[in-house]
């Protein structure tokens, strides 16, 4: 699925986890994206999670250990994915080039259909 509409999705789950959480998750990422903005490669942005540590930022800030920040962004990541699995299982593309189509001028032309309804049969026991 392209990566446009993966982050578009994500960043709707997002907008609806409980405001503590969703809090805490833009704030990391905030963080760990403006590191890697101000990094050249890899290894620099490494460094700089390790010295500037985004999870220890969170932890003072939201005056929480550590390890509750840590357990809370795995939680959060979990639901995260599994809400993104869900929708993407509900999108599908449907071919309408035939529909419209005029004469010789075939051009391709696809619809993104979103059908919450769909069911997947793997999912049922």
């Amino acid at each position: 699925m392209n990566d446009y509409l993966s982050e578009m999705l994500i960043r709707e789950i997002v907008k609806s986890l409980p405001e503590q959480k969703r809090k805490v998750y833009e704030y990391i990422v905030d963080k760990e994206e403006y590191l890697a903005q101000q990094s050249v490669t890899s290894a620099e942005f490494i460094d700089k999670l390790q010295m500037h540590s985004p999870y220890r930022q969170a932890a003072k800030h939201f005056r929480q250990p550590i390890r509750e920040i840590d357990r809370l962004m795995k939680d959060i990541e979990k639901t995260i994915d599994a809400e993104l699995h869900i929708k993407l299982n509900e999108l599908q593309w449907l071919d309408c080039t035939d529909l419209v189509s005029k004469n010789s001028e075939r051009k391709a032309a696809f619809l993104l259909s979103w059908n919450p309804l769909k069911i997947n049969k793997s999912n049922i026991g």
